[in-house]
């Protein structure tokens, strides 16, 4: 998997990946968008120009600042700050490029402080509906991603309740893992959770 974004070396990163494990083993490209719209030419050449699997659609900020920045809650309202992320999921749906996967909703609530962890589906009905919709009528894929304290994952079950009462069907995991140790950390977990839905 590799995350490309607004300072990435698209082909220096792809052809280091593909060199290193060629004949070890089988490797399946895929690739993580961030949402940044002033990029979406480097997106498109991306997805024209390298041999691609599958592409997860993601956003790691709002209103073009990422929220892994300090200094990104400072002066905010949470709760103001989760509606916000939630439209901004909303636009990043209709990128020009083509995706099969959503990636990781709801990643920024482990960011608050002030506020719950989980972004709720009551609490955003007409945000999620939106967001939930656009993605079953495209036929994309939500993903379910365990990089979470084994509690709590992203979306929150209320969200994935919703998708599958909406007739949503297609669905992914992903671990997020960022290291070797946490790959398939609480896939048991979410794999129960799913058949109880």
């Amino acid at each position: 998997m590799i995350h490309i974004d607004d300072e990435t070396d698209i082909d220096f990163r792809y052809e280091t990946f593909d060199w290193e494990y060629k004949n070890k083993i089988i490797v399946v490209h895929g690739l993580e968008i961030n949402f940044y719209p002033s990029q979406n030419d480097k997106y498109i050449f991306a997805e024209e120009h390298l041999d691609i699997d599958y592409v997860i659609n993601s956003i790691h900020g709002v209103g073009r600042e990422s929220f892994y920045l300090p200094q990104f809650f400072i002066g905010k309202d949470e709760n103001i700050v989760a509606g916000q992320y939630l439209d901004e999921i909303l636009l990043s749906l209709q990128v020009p490029y083509d995706y099969q996967i959503v990636g990781h909703i709801g990643t920024i609530s482990k960011l608050f402080t002030k506020r719950d962890k989980n972004i709720t589906y009551s609490e955003f009905p007409d945000k999620y509906d939106a967001i939930l919709k656009y993605i079953i009528e495209h036929n994309k894929a939500l993903e379910i991603n365990t990089n979470f304290d084994g509690v709590n994952f992203f979306p929150h079950v209320s969200v994935i309740q919703r998708y599958y009462d909406l007739g949503g069907r297609i669905i992914t995991i992903g671990g997020d893992a960022h290291n070797a140790s946490k790959v398939y950390q609480y896939n048991d977990v979410v794999i129960k959770t799913l058949k109880e839905i």
